[in-house]
């Protein structure tokens, strides 16, 4: 058994385990008997505060299941052209949005303890459109934290409308 980090949405998650590939999630779950189909995938371009560009993909694996995938290159890389300096995914489980699809709350299936991912959508017009993502509940708090991402204005509507295709479960009111 050895120490493994795991890079959620820019957030440090140690975990005791052995390492593991990134789950490959297909792009579209065939409709079951009672289980709608899902919304599929949708990718995404953003930057981080230091100007590291980012692209998350979030697949729906279920009715209230996704994977998230997120590919880091530095300041000024091509990402067509030049390798990331970071590549992994995480599982999600337990997805409720809020009925606009502004805020996203779900646990992020981890080695030990599953923290609670929190992504908030900003509003329309904004002068940096931003998706914050919120870790809380990690083993003693080290990675809890909350991370803004820029994206574009066209890039957020794109995202609310994979989520409201996604169907997940409401959060409580």
């Amino acid at each position: 058994m050895g120490t493994r980090l795991v890079w959620g949405w820019g957030l440090m998650l140690i975990a005791l385990a052995a390492p593991r590939a990134p789950a490959e999630a297909p792009a579209t779950a065939p409709a079951t008997a009672g289980v709608p189909a899902t919304a599929g995938s949708y990718r995404f371009g953003a930057r981080m505060e230091d100007g590291t560009q980012v692209e998350l993909t979030l697949t729906q694996t279920g009715p209230e299941s996704a994977t998230i995938r997120e590919t880091r290159w530095k300041r000024g890389e091509d990402p067509a052209r030049d390798k990331p300096i970071y590549d992994d995914s995480s599982d999600l489980y337990a997805i409720h949005t809020a009925r606009d699809g502004a805020k996203v709350i779900c646990k992020s299936q981890e080695p030990i303890r599953d923290p609670t991912v929190t992504f908030t959508i900003g509003p329309p017009g904004a002068p940096k459109p931003l998706v914050t993502v919120a870790i809380e509940g990690t083993m003693f708090g080290v990675a809890d934290r909350t991370t803004p991402y820029q994206t574009s204005e066209r890039e957020r509507g794109e995202l609310l409308d994979f989520l409201r295709r996604a169907h997940f479960p409401a959060l409580p009111i």
